[in-house]
């Protein structure tokens, strides 16, 4: 299934889960609406339908006494009127659905229609004095119908009270029900975009860190990725697995060059080096000055591309695991003594101060590869000093020993190489241990910019660490942390006390 096709279906499932709340909701506001519709029209016409019957009752009652009075034909026909329009009333409350409770009106309303007719009787027959007794005997009749119009009101206000009732229950219950329900929708909606998203997004974190270790240089096969997945994250992975195989075969087939070509460049240099010596001492000082300079030129040109090659032959052992470690127990602050006697000279010569100190916390022995500490470790980040360090500038290397976690024994040699040189930027620091690579991205005649990464490999294969602090202007610190007991161990040691070495 493609990406595409399932974010497709993921937002289908969500906008589904979410929209069926909705539409149970707007059903239940259709309800609620013509309840209200319903309430509106029935309930208001039975309430207009009442009043005009207690209108109409009061003007029969104010006719038929006018007319007992005066015989007038107009009161005759205003009484008339009246019941008919109390009647009228009376039948569409009885069609509006309020026929039970309208029928004890009707009945009384059939009573006063005969009382009327008998009174109309009376009078045009001119006894008068026999409809006025009549119409004081209907009075209770007339009495009665205007009580049963009250009880009539009730029961309309007892059906609105029952349908507003309902109309809470049915909105309390709506709206419990849409917002459990949209909270339950929610939910699946929320774990339908997490495993959606769970889906996508762990497969590229796992490339993210397959491409973070390529881009460190190491160009194994990635595990754990996605590779039989038929989607456009498959088709990646499967891509990134091609890509880092080509590389790791690139990888190795360039460590063999350089391996080769190293050592194809030592004996011919050696040579060149040989023979500039042999005419400088076959000479016997017959050179001419420029001859001279010219031999110090090939001999100087020697020894920097033979200490490059020195560097790749190095390195390419050390990435390719072919650069064993021979550790045995080496006493420490001798190094450090013998470090200062080789540098001293080349120090003077550029005008610079170069201190080197063994403090009297220093393990008598540690177990290392002297060779790969002084020439690969200290030599190199003496020499990256002493190139960076204007004239007149200091290097300052010290060496102690330090107990590891809480313990107080020693079980670690920390040696700083610190100098008062230019310095670099900070956003730099964490690049300067790549291959090849050089402050500013300017190349320098005399740096290959392999030194830090060959110092960085050496100190790994100790198990030790470096680290660096360093800011325009304030120079340089490379710290280098060792185990005392050698490569695998973290045995403490005891310290037997030195001096210093200036």
């Amino acid at each position: 299934m493609t990406l595409r096709r399932r974010l497709s279906l993921t937002l289908l499932a969500v906008v589904t889960l979410l929209t069926l709340p909705l539409v149970y909701g707007t059903g239940r506001l259709a309800e609620l609406r013509s309840i209200a519709v319903q309430f509106r029209a029935s309930h208001a016409e039975a309430f207009q339908l009442l009043g005009d019957l207690q209108a109409s009752l009061t003007a029969l009652d104010r006719h038929a006494r006018s007319y007992v009075a005066v015989a007038d034909p107009v009161f005759r026909t205003g009484m008339n009127d009246a019941m008919g329009a109390a009647r009228s009333a009376w039948q569409r409350l009885d069609g509006a659905g309020y026929g039970t409770e309208a029928a004890p009106v009707g009945r009384l309303l059939d009573s006063l229609a005969v009382a009327t007719a008998r009174i109309e009787k009376l009078v045009r027959a001119a006894r008068a004095r026999q409809a006025t007794a009549y119409l004081d005997s209907v009075a209770p009749r007339l009495a009665a119908t205007w009580a049963a119009v009250d009880g009539l009101r009730g029961a309309v206000d007892r059906a609105s009270a029952r349908d507003v009732a309902r109309a809470g229950v049915i909105s309390h219950r709506a709206t419990q029900t849409v917002l459990v329900s949209g909270a339950v929708a929610l939910c699946l909606a929320l774990l339908v975009g997490l495993w959606t998203t769970g889906r996508l997004t762990r497969p590229l974190r796992r490339l993210r860190d397959g491409l973070a270790r390529v881009a460190a240089g190491e160009f194994a096969t990635p595990v754990g990725l996605p590779y039989s997945r038929r989607d456009e994250i498959g088709d990646l992975a499967r891509s990134f697995r091609s890509m880092t195989e080509r590389l790791a075969q690139l990888d190795r087939v360039k460590s063999e060059f350089v391996n080769a070509i190293s050592h194809d460049l030592k004996a011919p240099l050696g040579m060149i080096g040989t023979c500039a010596e042999l005419i400088e001492e076959r000479a016997n000082g017959r050179l001419a000055p420029g001859q001279r300079e010219l031999l110090t030129t090939i001999r100087e040109h020697v020894r920097l591309l033979a200490e490059r090659v020195n560097k790749l032959l190095h390195l390419s052992r050390l990435e390719a695991g072919a650069f064993p470690v021979q550790a045995e127990p080496v006493p420490v602050a001798h190094l450090f003594q013998a470090l200062h006697s080789a540098f001293k000279a080349d120090a003077e010569r550029r005008g610079l101060t170069l201190r080197v100190v063994a403090e009297p916390s220093v393990p008598a022995l540690v177990t290392l590869d002297a060779d790969c500490l002084y020439n690969e470790v200290l030599g190199n980040l003496v020499s990256n000093a002493m190139k960076f360090t204007p004239r007149g500038g200091r290097i300052d290397v010290r060496a102690w020993g330090a107990a590891s976690g809480h313990g107080t024994a020693i079980s670690e040699l920390r040696v700083t190489v610190a100098d008062t040189g230019i310095g670099m930027p900070p956003e730099e620091l964490p690049l300067i241990f790549k291959r090849y690579y050089q402050v500013g991205g300017r190349r320098r005649r005399d740096s290959t910019g392999l030194g830090l990464a060959i110092v960085q490999q050496a100190v790994a294969a100790h198990d030790g660490t470096v680290t660096v602090d360093s800011a325009p202007g304030r120079g340089t610190t490379f710290e280098v942390v060792l185990p005392v007991a050698g490569p695998g161990k973290r045995t403490a040691v005891p310290v037997e006390r030195d001096q210093p070495q200036a």
